[in-house]
């Protein structure tokens, strides 16, 4: 019962009040002539962030500013894994406008027309609305929230690494470190145990849910196989993430409970 509390706490530390807990499914070209099925792609394992924005809004224009990098960092470290989308909040934006803005803020990721039923499912145009999605089947909601300020990027980036954990899926999706490593035991208390196989990597890290790096350790080189050990006897309960890092980039990602 514990357990599952723990992890109903951690859930809604994504979500607000009042939001949708289930994505809103959509088909439709973006703006470049590709054809988009939300819930296909979020049943082949990828993960989806959401910008609706409005012309001539700072707040909008500071936002995307702010997750093109977030984004990128994503990129680096799970290549095509994140899909960024750009939206514009009422149906007459259309794909010239969209691209227009695109061009004239010199944005990289993908845009789309104006969606006006998607921002009203995610409660309204919040100048922007951001929303994370991912789950396969499931199609959850992972963070939905009207509005920005630089506060929002540690919650924007553990919700995307939670949805990372829980939509990973084999072949070219799959962190190439994922089936090399595990951590147990699950939910874990006094000390969480960390095996990874033959892998370039360097080492194991060990962070909150606000992106805190809480422990890590340095893998042996020259192995074939390690047992690493973290003491987490210190740690209060709640959700952590495991990390498996080759220098600066994560190749695997583990989702742990601390009781």
């Amino acid at each position: 019962m514990k357990k599952i509390a723990l992890l109903c706490l951690a859930s809604t530390l994504y979500l607000f009040s009042g939001a949708q807990t289930t994505a809103a499914d959509f088909e439709k070209p973006d703006c470049a002539g590709q054809n988009h099925h939300l819930y296909a792609e979020l049943d082949s394992g990828f993960v989806c962030l959401l910008d609706f924005v409005m012309f001539d809004c700072t707040p909008c224009i500071t936002a995307t500013d702010a997750l093109e990098p977030i984004h990128a960092q994503f990129e680096a470290s799970h290549p095509g894994k994140v899909r960024f989308y750009s939206m514009g909040f009422l149906n007459f934006m259309s794909c010239n406008q969209m691209n227009n803005w695109k061009t004239e803020y010199q944005y990289a990721h993908t845009v789309f027309s104006g969606e006006s039923s998607q921002v009203e499912y995610y409660g309204g145009m919040g100048m922007p609305t951001i929303v994370i999605l991912g789950g396969r089947t499931a199609h959850k909601v992972y963070y939905n929230h009207q509005g920005y300020s630089s506060s929002e990027n540690a919650p924007i980036i553990n919700a995307i690494n939670l949805a990372i954990s829980e939509s990973s899926v084999s072949g070219a999706n799959q962190l190439p470190g994922d089936e090399q490593f595990n951590a147990f035991p699950n939910p874990f208390d006094g000390a969480l145990t960390v095996t990874v196989q033959a892998t370039q990597a360097t080492r194991i890290v060990l962070t909150d849910l606000t992106g805190k790096e809480i422990l890590r350790k340095d893998v042996p080189s020259g192995f074939s196989d390690a047992t690493l050990t973290l003491p987490t006897g210190h740690l209060p309960a709640g959700l952590y993430f495991v990390s498996l890092m080759e220098s600066n980039r994560q190749i695997g990602l583990r989702k742990v409970v601390k009781e």
